[in-house]
């Protein structure tokens, strides 16, 4: 349908490359790897974007899962004819908790990469070289949407479950929260392929010997370039209350 369909020039999305007048390429971006990381900038937005669609819905989820469970009762201890909110059973709350955990950091998360792709965007309008940040972004949205998508995923999941027969009805609404995050996982990057992504920039700054600091203005990779005596660390505690210390490393 388009076979030689001429396009006026002033149509060009030329954000980081253009055309000139004799029909050559030209970018005020030099690098060609610097140039890769700013035109990536947009599909960083949207899985950024996604993590934050993922921390709402695992949030709402959550709250469903945890007012059903405050609400509804069931059996109690021997010596009481008082029923107990389900809630108040280890199970339920293993079941439960961990995914509220997730919620928050979820949420902690988004919020800060968020901010940071904003910032990227005003910094590349205003004509800064953001490519180092540009890239680093795609990495660490590559890797976060997966980890986002499928925390949602799981967690729904449980909260339905843990919901008993009621949560399949529809008014509970997490099955539709389900169904909308399901397809979280594959728009924007398929999340088996993201991970990939991440891992080849991961390891090609670790294969240059890549100056960590300059590569990395947000500090997400700074740590590779001590990698070798992280691996031969080992855990210093040496009780439960030492390794449940929230500075333990």
């Amino acid at each position: 349908m388009f076979n030689e369909y001429r396009i006026p020039g002033e149509n060009l999305l030329s954000k980081t490359g253009d055309i000139d007048e004799q029909g050559n390429y030209v970018s005020k971006i030099k690098d060609s790897r610097k140039r890769l990381g700013a035109s990536l900038g947009a599909l960083s937005a949207g899985r950024a974007n996604i993590c934050s669609i993922g921390y709402v819905a695992l949030s709402k989820a959550i709250t469903i899962a945890t007012r059903y469970s405050a609400c509804r009762k069931q059996f109690g201890p021997e010596d009481s004819n008082e029923e107990w909110p389900v809630i108040e059973y280890q199970s339920q709350q293993y079941r439960l908790m961990p995914h509220l955990a997730t919620a928050y950091a979820l949420r902690i998360f988004t919020m800060w990469i968020g901010t940071e792709n904003v910032d990227l965007t005003f910094r590349t309008i205003m004509g800064e070289d953001t490519s180092n940040k540009g890239m680093e972004i795609h990495a660490v949205s590559s890797a976060a949407k997966p980890v986002c998508t499928w925390a949602t995923r799981d967690g729904i999941q449980e909260c339905r479950e843990a919901c008993g027969g009621h949560g399949y009805l529809k008014l509970a609404g997490l099955g539709e929260l389900r169904n909308d995050n399901d397809a979280n996982c594959t728009y924007e990057g398929e999340n088996n392929t993201l991970i990939q992504q991440a891992s080849n920039w991961l390891i090609s700054l670790r294969r240059n010997n890549a100056n960590f600091e300059e590569i990395s203005p947000l500090g997400s990779v700074i740590f590779l370039k001590n990698m070798d005596a992280i691996l031969r660390t080992t855990a210093t505690e040496r009780c439960v209350q030492e390794a449940l210390q929230p500075d333990s490393e």
